[in-house]
């Protein structure tokens, strides 16, 4: 008959459709089941009639077995469509266990709506006992799975709410802290900051107060409590913390940080710095910012108050000369000649926007900042790319300074700043009186550039050229010497053989195939 064959071939066709391409997108699948229904409702109603109300009238018991299989068939793609419909209207996304409980709850309920259908309509088996019998059955199970279906039902009700899905940061009141990695039936599962996971069970959540902290965004508020001499104005102090929150990297820029001065007594004037950073980086952040608080305040000579009435301590700002001894460039420049050398320090100060370095320009200058904070920008193809901020201590300039390079990058003031200036002209007297102390500059510029935390200001200059290259360029641009191929560095040094000459010509050979190996 081909009614029948055809209600096999649905049925074939049923079994097949889980596995044929794009069967996983909810919209196809539910077209395919609607085809499917369409034709075997069409076939049935030439067979059996409805198959709501069935009859079988084959002689045939083969046939008239099959005609109950297409009938239970034609309910199990009845309870196909109808989950398939739901799951779409109400955009049940499969990607998160969470949100597939109470979808699977339902589905299980209409496929055992199906199945009492299937016993009834295709195979005449009377469910009034059998509902009766599992009534009774559903009671033990229930007093002996109590715990159990608390979780289950609990673990709907979350799923139904969502309070928090898989990735998000969670503080569970009384149970756990942590990122949610899992949500089943049961329970969920919660990877701790100690980097264990904790199995919490879901009837436990439900209960409990949770605190969601990736929502609405990642970025999280943190605060720092700063005391300093009352003596300081307050404007002065605000100024310059705001100064430090600038060059403290981990600290988002959105919402802005706050520095308040939130309280002055005679232990000493309190500020408050509110920040943001993202949650995973919040403690990093603050260490961070307290690193900057502290050389800020100690580069502009502000001391900490401390409680109980202790006499404060007063800072003295450093000057010129021990501004050098953060230059490692000048290690070599010592005694009077340091003195000297402090003694022509520029200082330039300037207010927001104005700018150290343009990136091209040929500024042969090093500057080391003593106030406020810089931004070093880079042009990219899509725009200024920012690679980081400088401070107080920082210094920037050193290969501009020694071999005249033009700057790679630009400096601009984030705050109102002060910094020393060194020029060409200022360091050019000291090597016509001291020739040797060439090799020692060279020497120490290779060891600043070769620094890890000198990794931002150190982009201001270009790349430095290989050894002996470099040597020779530092004493071209000061005019000590012209440059001799084919002769040593000791050689082209005035064939100096001591062991000073010696020892630093060794030292800036190694020193410079380590910075250009990088």
């Amino acid at each position: 008959m081909p009614w029948i064959a055809i209600s096999w071939i649905v049925l074939l066709l049923s079994g097949a459709a889980p596995f044929l391409p794009g069967s996983r997108r909810p919209g196809l699948r539910l077209c395919v089941t609607l085809v499917l229904l369409a034709g075997l409702s069409f076939s049935l109603s030439r067979l059996v009639g409805s198959p709501v109300d069935p009859h079988f009238e084959a002689s045939d018991k083969t046939l008239t077995l099959s005609e109950k299989v297409f009938v239970a068939l034609w309910w199990l793609l009845v309870a196909r469509t109808t989950i398939a419909t739901g799951q779409i209207a109400l955009k049940v996304n499969h990607s998160h266990r969470s949100s597939r409980l109470a979808s699977d709850l339902a589905a299980a309920i209409v496929y055992l709506g199906a199945a009492i259908a299937i016993l009834d309509l295709a195979f005449g088996i009377s469910v009034t006992g059998l509902i009766a019998t599992s009534g009774i059955i559903a009671i033990v199970l229930g007093l002996a799975l109590q715990s159990t279906l608390g979780d289950l039902f609990s673990g709907i009700a979350i799923g139904i709410d969502r309070p928090f899905k898989v990735g998000d940061v969670v503080m569970i009141e009384g149970a756990a802290e942590g990122r949610v990695v899992e949500t089943n039936w049961r329970s969920t599962r919660v990877t701790t900051a100690t980097n264990d996971i904790a199995t919490i069970p879901n009837s436990v959540i439900a209960k409990s107060r949770i605190t969601n902290r990736s929502a609405p965004s990642e970025s999280h508020m943190g605060s720092v409590k700063i005391t300093l001499d009352p003596a300081v104005p307050p404007a002065h102090a605000i100024a310059v913390l705001q100064a430090s929150v600038r060059n403290a990297d981990l600290v988002s820029d959105t919402p802005p940080p706050i520095v308040a001065c939130t309280d002055i007594t005679g232990d000493g004037a309190i500020y408050e710095i509110s920040f943001s950073a993202p949650l995973a980086k919040l403690v990093a952040a603050r260490s961070n910012l307290l690193q900057q608080v502290s050389r800020h305040v100690r580069y502009n000579g502000i001391a900490f108050a401390r409680a109980g009435g202790v006499p404060i301590t007063p800072v003295l700002a450093p000057g010129a000369l021990e501004i050098l001894n953060d230059v490692p460039v000048l290690d070599a420049v010592q005694g009077d000649e340091r003195a000297r050398l402090a003694s022509r320090l520029a200082r330039r100060e300037g207010g927001v926007g104005d700018t150290l370095f343009i990136e091209g320009g040929s500024v042969a200058s090093l500057f080391v900042i003593v106030k406020g904070a810089f931004e070093v920008t880079q042009l990219h193809d899509h725009g200024p790319h920012r690679l980081g901020t400088l401070g107080p201590g920082d210094f920037i300039g050193e290969l501009a300074l020694l071999m005249g390079t033009p700057n790679a990058a630009t400096v601009t003031a984030l705050t109102p700043f002060a910094a020393y200036e060194l020029t060409k002209d200022m360091i050019a007297p000291l090597l016509e009186n001291n020739p040797e102390l060439l090799h020692a500059l060279e020497a120490g510029a290779s060891r600043a550039q070769a620094m890890l935390d000198r990794a931002v200001a150190a982009q201001a200059c270009p790349k430095p050229p290989a050894a002996p290259l470099w040597v020779d360029r530092i004493r071209a641009f000061f005019g000590v010497e012209p440059h001799l191929a084919g002769l040593s560095l000791n050689e082209r040094s005035g064939l100096q053989t001591s062991a000073i000459g010696s020892s630093a010509d060794d030292e800036l050979a190694s020193a410079i195939d380590r910075v250009t190996a990088r």
